[in-house]
C-alpha cells in the first residue's frame, strides 16, 4: 500500500508544464494560369500555441496543363516552332523574409508536336493550339523547401493571413518573329505548403491549493484501504476464535 501511495504523491508533486516541439502545416492546391496567376493564402502562427520557431514554404509539385494557341501573323512567312517552353515562378515576398521560387525551364512535349527536332512549321496567317500532354513536372518532380529568415519570423504571428504570388509562364523558340501567343487554356495545377515549426506553450502548473487538495484526496483513499483492511483481518480472527 505504501509503494502505490507513494507513486501516487510522486505524481502529484513531479506534474508540471512540459514544452515540446511541434508543427502546423497548411496546403493548398491551385491552377496557376499565365495570365493574371494567383495568390496562395495561408493562416498565420496563433502566438497562443507557443514560440514559432520555423517556417517553411514548401513547393510540393506544379505540372502543366491545357493548351496554348499559336497564330502567325506574318501573311508571306513561315514561323518554325522549335520549343514551347513553360515555367513555375513564386515571387520574392521581402516583408515575409521569401526570397522566392523559380522551377527548371521546361520543354514542353504537346500533341502536334513542336519540340526539337521535330519542329513545327506554321505557314503564313496560320494557327494551330498546341496540347500539353499530362505528367510534365515544373518543379522537377522532387518537394522544394524554402526556409524562411528566422528575422522574419514576426511577419507569421498573428490572426491574420499571409499570402505567395505564383504564375506560370509560357513562351517559344522559333524561327522567324511575327507571331502571337494566346495561352488563356493553359495553366499549371500546383500545390504549396506553409509549415510552421514551434515550442508548444508548456501544461499549466496547478494552483497550490489544488495540489493540497490532491493530497488530501490521496491521504483519505490510502486510509480507507488501510481501514478496510484492518476490517478484514480483524472480522478473520473473530472467526477462528
Amino acid at each position: 500500500m505504501k509503494k502505490h501511495l507513494l507513486s501516487s504523491l510522486m505524481g502529484i508533486f513531479l506534474y508540471e508544464g512540459v514544452s515540446q516541439a511541434a508543427l502546423i502545416l497548411q496546403t493548398s492546391a491551385l491552377n496557376v494560369d499565365t495570365d493574371s496567376g494567383v495568390n496562395f493564402v495561408f493562416n498565420q502562427f496563433n502566438p497562443a500555441l507557443g514560440s514559432l520557431t520555423g517556417v517553411d514554404v514548401i513547393v510540393n509539385s506544379s505540372f502543366a496543363a491545357g493548351s496554348a494557341t499559336v497564330t502567325n501573323n506574318s501573311p508571306t512567312n513561315n514561323v518554325t516552332i522549335r520549343f514551347i517552353q513553360s515555367e513555375l515562378d513564386v515571387f520574392d515576398a521581402p516583408a515575409l523574409g521569401f526570397n522566392g521560387y523559380a522551377g527548371p525551364t521546361v520543354s514542353l512535349n504537346t500533341s502536334p508536336t513542336a519540340k526539337h527536332p521535330t519542329n513545327f512549321v506554321l505557314s503564313p496567317l496560320g494557327q494551330q493550339s498546341f496540347t500539353v500532354n499530362a505528367g510534365q513536372s515544373l518543379s522537377g518532380n522532387a518537394t522544394q523547401e524554402i526556409a524562411i529568415s528566422s528575422g522574419s519570423l514576426g511577419s507569421y504571428l498573428g490572426g491574420g493571413t499571409v499570402s505567395f504570388f505564383a504564375i506560370s509562364s509560357i513562351n517559344l523558340t522559333t524561327i522567324g518573329s511575327s507571331y502571337a501567343v494566346d495561352s488563356t487554356a493553359y495553366y499549371a495545377p500546383t500545390s504549396l505548403s506553409l509549415r510552421y515549426t514551434y515550442t508548444a506553450s508548456p501544461s499549466p502548473v496547478p494552483e497550490p491549493g489544488q495540489v493540497a487538495a490532491s493530497i488530501l484526496l490521496a491521504l483519505g483513499a490510502g486510509g480507507f484501504w488501510v481501514y478496510r483492511r484492518w476490517r478484514a483481518a480483524s472480522w478473520r480472527l473473530v472467526s477462528t476464535s
